[in-house]
């Protein structure tokens, strides 16, 4: 079972003050990034546990190396994340589906109860993120040291014969990053960490890291460049280019190298604990309520459609996610609560799961973040109040 590692306030980070990033746009990418592997890493998790027989599937797949790697392969490439949601002081919450028939038949097979689509949040703190992101990488090995400064980067080609439609470019280009993906992890997995020891090797022997390190590739896929296109002379063909990269910093953070090699914690005052996960609290309730809001009914329909004309099956919803008691609470390294909450289909109104689609989560989670700041409360319904009108 692949488990998180939970601690409390980094000291490196608590001497060095919070990070400032010259434009907010910054601020938000490097969230959106920390979100989205955590998320990568939740939905792996959430794959691994699930039972299998007399074991979980997680045994399954790591008793061969190529089901392993089909598996793994499955989730970076189909794993889908939603439009990135920001909470007023700066959390970030990315949701990945993954729909399970990308999944090899013989794993599809054995686990039980598996749905159609799975689900898994990740929380993450913009100005935290940003500065695990800007942290200086020192003291490192020298065999680490000689590719640690640049990007790990890999491309891949692709040409095909369709080349009418912009549809079909896109495609071509999309195959082409698929090119590039295979060789990006062929390069990550062929560095080397120590003498005679490359990554692969490595995660061979750590494979509770091996979802981090994949969390990387499947974002270095959800931004490729373009690198060249070209028509060739019939008309006809077009060949794509495509780069893929991922950061030498996040992948040291990753394999827990350099300045990430050893937990280093300081406790927080009760009041800023207190405060964190309240706060936290508030969110994860908020991210029950949007996830249900967001149900897909078998018409096509969203469950906001019904919510809206239905009061009552509002206030209902409101009472439930109320009643909910809190799964686990946990803090980063930087200091953020998370709330881990969820509620079963089941116990939602009748009006909902009757429309509901049936080969969806039974379960709805939600993880909350929080950190030790003030929230107006004003802010916070203003903020219930856009989320209503984007849906």
């Amino acid at each position: 079972m692949i488990r998180r590692v939970i601690c409390i306030l980094s000291l490196a980070i608590l001497i060095g003050g919070p990070a400032v990033a010259d434009d907010a746009t910054e601020l938000r990418e490097a969230g959106i990034r920390a979100a989205h592997a955590e998320a990568f890493q939740n939905l792996t998790s959430r794959l691994y546990e699930m039972s299998a027989g007399r074991h979980q599937a997680e045994a399954i797949v790591l008793r061969d190396a190529g089901l392993r790697g089909q598996v793994e392969t499955a989730l970076i490439v189909a794993a889908r994340d939603t439009e990135p949601y920001v909470d007023r002081p700066g959390i970030v919450t990315v949701v990945l589906t993954f729909d399970t028939n990308e999944l090899p038949f013989n794993v599809r097979n054995e686990i039980r109860d598996l749905p159609r689509y799975l689900r898994a949040d990740g929380v993450a703190h913009e100005g935290h993120a940003f500065e695990v992101e800007q942290r200086v990488v020192a003291d490192l090995p020298d065999v680490v040291a000689a590719w640690a400064e640049e990007p790990v980067e890999a491309t891949g080609q692709h040409r095909t014969r369709r080349a009418r439609t912009d549809a079909d470019r896109e495609a071509a280009r999309r195959q082409a990053a698929r090119e590039a993906l295979d060789s990006l992890r062929d390069q990550v997995y062929g560095l080397s960490i120590a003498e005679d020891v490359t990554i692969g090797q490595f995660l061979d022997a750590h494979p509770d890291l091996r979802p981090a390190v994949n969390s990387l590739l499947a974002a270095a896929l959800g931004g490729p460049q373009l690198v060249s296109e070209r028509i060739d002379d019939d008309g006809r063909s077009y060949t794509a280019e495509m780069k893929l990269s991922v950061p030498p910093n996040l992948l040291l953070r990753a394999l827990r190298i350099g300045p990430w090699r050893a937990i280093e914690a300081t406790s927080m005052t009760g009041s800023a604990m207190d405060l964190a996960r309240t706060n936290a609290f508030r969110n994860a309730r908020r991210q029950l309520r949007r996830k249900i809001h967001s149900i897909e009914f078998a018409t096509g329909e969203r469950a906001s459609t019904l919510i809206e004309r239905r009061e009552g099956v509002r206030e209902e919803i409101d009472q439930l996610i109320e009643r909910q008691p809190i799964r686990l609470v946990e803090f980063t390294p930087a200091g953020m609560a998370r709330i881990h909450m969820q509620i079963r289909t089941d116990d939602l109104p009748a009006e909902v799961t009757r429309a509901a689609r049936r080969d969806d989560d039974p379960i709805i989670r939600a993880i909350g973040g929080g950190i030790s700041v003030h929230v107006d409360e004003e802010d916070e319904e203003e903020n219930e109040n856009e989320e209503d009108e984007d849906e």
